[in-house]
């Protein structure tokens, strides 16, 4: 039921595991992001690290799989652990250290990482599969017997992993 599910939420008595899809090669490969998170000063409604106010957020990860190819920007595959609840969390670490999630516009998975050939996410997706982002989600992931999809409820940055 609703109520025994947010009891759990509550005593922190549930594991939260999420699979996401960033920009570029993250390094080291497995590791730990804890910072403070509060409301971003510049828009109320987003969140940012911050050096000294806020509360405390852990985030631990690791790569499951690297998509590396010449003609498509490096995209990695992780999966993340949350020590912490915080609003936007994943978002904000994965921004924080300049690992963008794939198709989130408010936190910059829109942009292109430097040194690619693609000035702009449209162009980037247009290019590669005509603007169809679950289309190249399919491509990503077609030969590891696997589809990863954008989920239907968060499109901006939630992913999906069928087995």
């Amino acid at each position: 039921s609703h109520e025994n599910l947010s009891l759990q939420f509550r005593k922190h008595s549930i594991t939260r595991v999420y699979q996401l899809l960033v920009w570029g090669k993250i390094r080291p490969s497995k590791g730990k992001i804890e910072t403070l998170i509060t409301r971003s000063s510049k828009n109320r409604q987003m969140m940012t690290v911050s050096n000294s106010k806020g509360k405390k957020a852990i985030t631990n990860y690791q790569t499951i799989e690297l998509f590396e190819n010449k003609n498509i920007p490096t995209l990695s595959l992780l999966e993340c652990k949350l020590e912490t609840g915080r609003t936007h969390q994943i978002r904000v670490h994965f921004q924080h250290i300049k690992h963008p999630l794939f198709n989130d516009f408010e936190y910059g998975g829109d942009k292109i990482l430097k040194g690619t050939t693609f000035t702009k996410y449209k162009q980037f997706v247009e290019n590669c599969v005509g603007g169809d982002i679950n289309k190249l989600l399919g491509n990503l992931y077609a030969n590891f017997g696997k589809s990863l999809r954008l989920s239907k409820k968060t499109e901006m940055f939630a992913f999906a992993s069928e087995i």
